[in-house]
């Protein structure tokens, strides 16, 4: 319904208005926003609300247009596609693991502080993953945030499960790299009646060619 009366209220000026993004926080800060120039400049009369979470997309997209996920929904009414992959691994500064070693293995990481997600959010595929490697792993800290455990690691904390381009564009460690990497398809998804807007589809459209554009950063 949200979707709706905004489709009516803009439906005047089929290229102004507000499309609403909602993006995990890294993909957005470091992905994103620095394509979004074109499109700001060639569309003035659009209008961009970018909120970032990892929330379920059945949350997102009560307020959002377009909404960026690693985890696709089961049911809804979106329009959905794969828009590329997100590598994760194990990262750490260095001045962490010159402080405390380097791990060589799996049982060497129990000896390590390890920064993972909030108890409300274990069901990520992240949090799954490092739960998979290491049972039983208590993190020293939890954080509900990729940005917050991403500060975290560059404070020299420990270590954290991170996407590959924002641990290798800050410079971050990665570690125990003879574990495979996480590898987890990018779905965009757009809410059934605002796909229907003109100024939707455009900036659909633009974020794809950024995601494509990015394939190789994002892939690690």
């Amino acid at each position: 319904m949200k979707a709706f009366e905004r489709s009516a209220q803009e439906a005047g000026d089929r290229l102004s208005g507000v499309v609403r993004i909602d993006a995990p926080e890294l993909l957005g800060q470091q992905i994103l926003i620095p394509g979004l120039r074109g499109l700001m400049r060639d569309y003035p009369g659009i209008r961009l609300d970018i909120r970032s979470s990892v929330r379920p997309v059945q949350l997102a997209t009560q307020q959002s247009d377009i909404v960026l996920r690693i985890v696709p929904p089961e049911r809804g009414s979106y329009r959905m596609r794969s828009v590329g992959k997100i590598a994760f691994g194990l990262y750490a500064h260095q001045d962490y693991l010159d402080a405390h070693g380097t791990p060589s293995n799996e049982k060497d990481l129990s000896a390590h502080r390890v920064i993972g997600w909030s108890e409300e959010l274990r069901y990520l595929s992240m949090a799954l993953w490092l739960e998979e490697l290491f049972p039983g792993l208590q993190p020293a800290m939890r954080f509900a945030s990729f940005a917050a455990q991403l500060t975290a690691v560059e404070s020299g904390f420990g270590i954290a499960v991170l996407p590959c381009f924002a641990a290798l564009r800050t410079g971050l460690t990665p570690v125990l790299e003879d574990i495979p990497r996480l590898n987890l398809d990018l779905w965009l998804l757009v809410q059934d009646q605002a796909a229907r807007a003109p100024r939707v589809q455009i900036v659909k459209d633009h974020l794809i060619t950024i995601l494509t554009e990015s394939a190789d950063q994002l892939e690690g």
